[in-house]
């Protein structure tokens, strides 16, 4: 079972204009849509946009179950709170 994890940055992590990834600080931003294996959110890409980031990610579900099932598009002020605003499945 695998999840979106968001890494947070503060300025104090800055150097120059690159970002360093810090996992001992990361948080689940995403949850798996279903407990056990072969349930995952991931894939995501990230934009920031008018202070607000904006992610989309590929929903999985176990092979059988309709593996690769949806995309979804996510909103979040603080980088670690998402409010969904949208779901496409694949029908």
């Amino acid at each position: 079972m695998s999840s979106i994890e968001i890494v947070i940055i503060d300025e104090g992590d800055v150097a120059g204009e690159v970002l360093v990834p810090r996992p001992e600080q990361s948080v689940v931003a995403v949850p798996p849509p279903g407990d056990g294996p072969g349930y995952w959110a991931g894939g995501p890409s990230a934009v920031e946009w008018d202070g607000d980031i904006y992610l989309a990610y590929r929903l999985r579900r176990p092979l059988g179950m309709g593996r690769g099932y949806a995309v979804a598009v996510a909103r979040s002020g603080d980088g670690e709170h998402f409010e969904t605003l949208l779901t496409i499945t694949k029908e």
